[in-house]
């Protein structure tokens, strides 16, 4: 397996575990907004929808150095990606309690359950096979 595939493999892993994170806050959401009320599910679903966005703004820069061979690259890359995050997080907020009508303690859930997600979608296990053939090819 060359290191270009191995690297497109990644980039589908990465969006498939926003994916998973998604789905976790909206159904997070649904079950507020059904159990309790709508203004706890939207404010629920706007606080998680903050975490999965910037986690996806991560995402963008950090696999925008597919190919990269120098460390150098990458590592900048992911200190990019990670001040985009924090950028965006910090904007994100700031809109939500400015223009939106939230129940704050609802809208914090969402973003504790949004990142609770993320970290449980990295739980979801990798290729171990497609990590073994890399390693393998890359000692030979």
């Amino acid at each position: 397996m060359t290191l270009h595939r191995y690297q497109h493999q990644l980039r589908r892993k990465a969006w498939k575990m926003l994916f998973y994170q998604t789905l976790g806050v909206v159904s997070f959401s649904f079950c507020l907004f059904f159990v309790l009320n709508k203004n706890a599910g939207y404010s629920a679903l706007m606080g998680g929808m903050i975490a999965v966005t910037a986690n996806a703004f991560f995402a963008a820069k950090f696999f925008s150095c597919s190919g990269a061979q120098n460390s150098k690259d990458v590592l900048r890359a992911f200190y990019i990606g990670e001040c985009r995050k924090f950028v965006a997080t910090l904007f994100l907020f700031f809109l939500a309690m400015r223009c939106l009508t939230l129940a704050y303690g609802y809208f914090f859930v969402g973003v504790c359950v949004g990142h609770m997600a993320f970290w449980l979608a990295t739980a979801l296990p990798l290729e171990k096979r497609a990590l073994s053939q890399m390693l393998a090819e890359q000692g030979s």
